[in-house]
């Protein structure tokens, strides 16, 4: 029976109170040899009906037969992208010793025979969390255990299509050594008992009888009439019992198709955005105050969740106590930075935005920063126990813990170099001295070697957290990608026109401008009668791309092209401190200097003081499809960069 929602409801909160679940870091052997025991058992099915005969084939089989390959397809995705380092960190259940993420996956196809959807399949896991919550690991690995469960339930179902299908051969057996002409009750009685069938017959043996006796020839009908006379519940229940069986044939048909269909969904599912709906530490974190959760990449957010599992599983506390700790305390600070804001503001008149909130305002401080991690087992104190951390002390006092380290490595290597050296030798204080002296520089380099290797196996590198501006860059984010180059040629003009192109068309924003920072090549003269057509190839190519490209009155593609100076230390005329010169110009005339070097502009100069960030290129980088969107998410967020 398919449930509705309500119905759904209570099952789930009925599924919630039944499990004890507890985490037991072992292989998961179980669940891989009743994984593999299901899937060898539907693969010896298929083998045995793609070689069998087709007069007692079922729907059901037909349905197994026509998507073996299917089955096979999700079978490799399972074994592929699970690992017993992931199942390790699944909670098992106390009474079954089941996962129990599995568990809930083989309620709800029970519930629906194995008909997946998708929104109720989310709901039904948020029913069940209102009792008892899942873990970030149990939410990720839903998708790869809910093919187990639907490999697992199709394999029962098959296991009882494979009886049906094995009393059919019998019969046909059974008819095929007795003549159509010599059939009589006592002969297949006597077939019978040689079979191992005593009366009363089963009800499918008799529903396969009556189906092969129909097509036999009239003399069957005295047999038909004796198996008649062999029902307990009388002759009248023979057309219910074959049409019981073939309900029933009926039944397993619609839940296989539904199975399957089930599979072929889940192929197809993209489970980021039902993990985020289902994930209750993802809820948690997206209520923080500052706001910047929510506007973070997929990536960035996974991240922070990660760093949540991790805490937890050291503090060991739940994972959605620590999530919401961090929001917590980031509310208090960011409420509290509100309050003197506005005191500010009443002074001042200025407005507050996101930069002017300190780091404390952020979820990310309180699960990253060593500072921030001391506070949270703080407050994580007031419900639970939490672990020691010993890292935080020594993450807290980084430098002091960095140079120390190196000291003893440094003297420890010194000491071991001398001894290798002169420890068989009788030295006097003043070559012990000279040794020491000598050995100081590798052992130093020996020191900084080590003491960074230890660091590197000791704390692996964090990505900086971004805002997610796949969809837009904001305008308060608006961005320059500069090319600083130095030209001589027409043809090298073209080149670099043609590049700022490309760049364009893979990072397309109305917001990101870009712009070539152009000089001349070093020059016995400022000026050079060449110098014009470059000048106006430039120029000209500049212009093209802004007819092509940029809105009516608008400028995407700018040049910046700047004189030569002499250079009297180097006796030429040249651009001041070339490409270096021409990055620390463009800043200042982004600030609004006027004085500056650079004598040629095309572009509209009205968005100079809209530019917020500047992306450098050499003329050879590349800059892949949405790479400018993700650097300028990451230069954006108040968090990064702050000390």
């Amino acid at each position: 029976m398919i449930l509705n929602t309500e119905q759904l409801r209570q099952k789930a909160h009925e599924t919630a109170l039944t499990h004890d679940p507890y985490v037991r870091r072992r292989p998961p052997k179980r669940l891989w040899r009743e994984f593999y025991a299901d899937v060898e058992n539907l693969r010896t099915f298929i083998r045995s009906l793609q070689d069998g005969h087709a007069s007692c084939l079922q729907p059901a089989e037909e349905w197994l037969l026509d998507h073996a390959e299917l089955i096979e397809e999700q079978v490799l995705v399972v074994r592929h992208q699970f690992s017993d380092a992931f199942l390790r960190d699944l909670p098992n259940l106390r009474k079954t010793g089941e996962k129990r993420v599995l568990s809930i996956c083989a309620d709800y196809l029970e519930h629906v025979d194995g008909n997946l959807d998708e929104d109720s399949f989310v709901s039904y896991i948020n029913f069940y969390q209102e009792v008892s919550v899942l873990t970030i690991a149990e939410a990720w690995a839903v998708p790869l255990i809910l093919r187990i469960a639907l490999i697992r339930r199709l394999a029962e179902v098959m296991e009882l299509v494979r009886e049906r299908r094995e009393v059919c051969t019998l019969v046909e057996r059974l008819l095929s050594r007795i003549e159509s002409s010599k059939l009589s009750p006592d002969v297949l009685k006597a077939a019978l008992e040689e079979a191992g069938q005593d009366m009363p017959l089963s009800g499918p043996l008799i529903v396969q009888l009556v189906r092969h006796l129909r097509e036999w020839a009239d003399d069957s009908a005295t047999v038909r009439e004796w198996l008649l006379c062999k029902l307990e519940n009388g002759p009248d229940s023979l057309d219910q019992i074959v049409s019981y069986e073939y309900q029933l044939q009926a039944a397993y048909q619609v839940t296989t198709g539904n199975l399957i269909g089930s599979l072929r969904k889940i192929s197809r599912m993209h489970w980021r955005n039902r993990f985020e709906r289902i994930c209750m530490a993802e809820q948690t974190l997206r209520e923080e105050s500052a706001g910047v959760y929510r506007l973070l990449d997929f990536s960035s957010r996974d991240v922070l969740r990660k760093r949540v599992e991790q805490l937890a599983r050291r503090l060991r506390v739940p994972e959605n106590l620590v999530a919401k700790q961090a929001v917590e305390l980031a509310a208090k600070e960011h409420e509290q930075a509100c309050v003197e804001r506005a005191q500010a503001d009443e002074v001042a008149g200025s407005p507050a935005d996101l930069e002017e909130l300190p780091r404390q305002a952020f979820a990310a401080y309180y699960l990253f920063e060593p500072d921030g991690v001391k506070e949270l087992r703080r407050a994580l104190k007031m419900c639970s126990t939490p672990r020691y951390l010993p890292e935080i002390g020594i993450l807290r006092r980084a430098t002091g813990a960095y140079f120390t380290a190196l000291t003893g490595l440094f003297t420890a290597f010194l000491l071991g170099f001398a001894l290798w050296i002169g420890g068989g030798a009788s030295l006097t204080a003043a070559q012990w001295v000279m040794i020491l002296i000598a050995l100081s520089l590798p052992a130093s380099e020996w020191a900084v070697t080590a003491a960074h290797w230890l660091i590197e196996c000791a704390r692996r590198p964090r990505p900086l957290l971004r805002y997610d501006f796949s969809h837009g860059i904001p305008p308060e984010a608006t961005t320059m990608v500069v090319i600083p180059v130095i030209w001589s040629t027409v043809k090298e003009v073209q080149e670099l026109a043609d590049r700022l192109e490309l760049h364009y068309l893979a990072n397309r924003d109305s917001n990101i401008h870009f712009a070539l920072l152009g000089d001349l090549v070093d020059a016995a003269a400022e000026r050079f009668p060449q110098d014009a057509a470059v000048l106006a190839a430039a120029r000209a190519s500049i212009e093209e791309l802004n007819r092509k490209y940029s809105r009516p009155g608008e400028s995407t593609f700018h040049l910046f092209q700047r004189r030569r100076l002499w250079n009297p230390s180097q006796g030429v005329w040249m651009g001041w401190e070339r490409k270096r010169g021409a990055l620390v110009e463009f800043v200042e005339l982004l600030k609004g200097r006027t004085d500056t070097t650079y004598d040629l502009v095309v572009g509209d100069t009205a968005i100079l003081p809209r530019i917020r960030y500047i992306i450098t290129l050499d003329a050879d980088t590349q800059l892949p499809m949405g790479s400018a969107q993700r650097m300028i998410g990451t230069l954006h967020l108040p968090i990064t960069g702050r000390g």
